[in-house]
């Protein structure tokens, strides 16, 4: 956690909003009013929250004590494996529709940056973004593309 203070009130001025921003923080805000109106368990309400949409803020003390203990406290933030799970869920759905390679890429790669942005699209999510899209796109190109390959491209482009 962090702390900052401000060194002259008299120049203070509101930033502006960005439209996309405040539409981020509504869809945030409704999923977890979902969750929390939904599911009765409070303690099993902070785990979703945390797992959906990387709000880790209703996890208590003592479940982060646990987690810690079992080296598991990682996963209920967003994290590579999530950006990965929701592009590869959403590759296979696609795969069921009657859609070209072109399309089904795009529209897993849609669905992917939709998560990342309710996800806060901070640095972390940003990479695993870009290694989502190298790996949609090697493997739209339908041809063999080693990983070391994927991985060494994702590098060039996230730096």
């Amino acid at each position: 956690m962090a702390t900052g203070y401000i060194r002259d009130v008299a120049s203070m001025k509101r930033l502006g909003r960005h439209p996309v921003t405040a539409v981020h923080h509504r869809a945030r805000q409704r999923i977890k009013e979902l969750l929390t109106t939904t599911i009765d368990d409070k303690a099993l309400t902070g785990l979703l929250v945390a797992l959906a949409i990387g709000d880790s803020t209703a996890i208590s003390a003592a479940q982060w004590q646990t987690l810690s203990k079992t080296g598991t406290n990682h996963l209920f933030v967003i994290s590579v494996l999530h950006i990965g799970l929701v592009g590869a869920l959403a590759h296979k759905v696609l795969g069921f529709l009657p859609l070209s390679i072109v399309a089904r890429s795009t529209s897993t790669l849609l669905l992917t940056g939709l998560y990342a942005a309710l996800a806060g699209w901070g640095l972390p999510v940003q990479r695993a973004f870009v290694m989502a899209a190298v790996a949609v796109v090697a493997g739209s190109l339908r041809r063999n593309v080693s990983a070391t390959t994927m991985f060494c491209s994702a590098l060039s482009l996230s730096s």
